[in-house]
């Protein structure tokens, strides 16, 4: 009968072991559970959604919207251990745009006075950021120059700027109230100031919750 050698039998066993561990899976999966993954490299389910700021209070009507009137959220996005998932999609909406509008990128930007809720949402998952808007009210009305001297026949052109209790200017859709009070000595139209007659007249800006303004002008011959 045939009788293998001791050799053969070696080798033959060994590529035997070789097969049997290729067949049960050999290579070690390194993608297993960590921050962003679930096991086995899925996933992690999203737990929560944080933002930052949650609460934002914007100005409206104002010259310097880029500060006053804009803020961006910044979210984050964790699952069930608190760790932070990085790279998930954030979708943002707005209860109110009327009032505040938020872009893809969680730039909310100020509309109209009220209050809106913002939502950035990710996985079934969602944080909101409270907003509200509101619309200064005229606290002073700065008038440049305020005093002024000019001759009969020549003109002078008066700056009138609205600003509110912090100093803040206002931009335009507010009412400002020219008057003449004294049509002998000077014409006024549109902040454009004339001499008429030698003398010193006076011209009053009036706008919101009464808020008055004299400026003086003193015509020469």
């Amino acid at each position: 009968p045939f009788r293998p050698d001791s050799r053969t039998l070696t080798k033959r066993a060994w590529v035997a072991l070789l097969v049997l561990a290729v067949a049960c899976g050999g290579s070690s999966d390194m993608t297993g559970p960590g921050p962003g993954n679930g096991g086995g490299g899925n996933p992690a389910p999203v737990a929560s959604v944080a933002v930052s700021p949650a609460t934002a209070n914007l100005l409206v009507g104002v010259v310097d919207s880029t500060t006053l009137g804009t803020v961006v959220i910044a979210p984050t996005v964790k699952d069930a251990s608190g760790n932070v998932l990085s790279g998930r999609t954030i979708t943002w909406s707005s209860s109110a745009p009327a009032v505040a509008t938020v872009s893809s990128t969680g730039a909310v930007s100020a509309v109209g006075p009220g209050t809106a809720s913002i939502m950035a949402s990710s996985g079934g998952q969602s944080g909101q950021v409270s907003v509200t808007v509101t619309r200064p009210a005229v606290d002073t009305i700065k008038v440049t120059p305020l005093a002024s001297t000019i001759k009969v026949g020549a003109s002078e052109t008066l700056v009138v700027s609205l600003l509110d209790a912090q100093g803040h200017a206002l931009s335009g859709g507010r009412a400002i109230v020219e008057f003449n009070n004294s049509p002998s000595i000077i014409t006024a139209s549109g902040g454009t100031i004339t001499g008429v007659a030698p003398g010193t007249g006076t011209i009053s800006y009036k706008s919101e919750n009464n808020t008055v303004t004299v400026a003086t002008i003193t015509v020469t011959q």
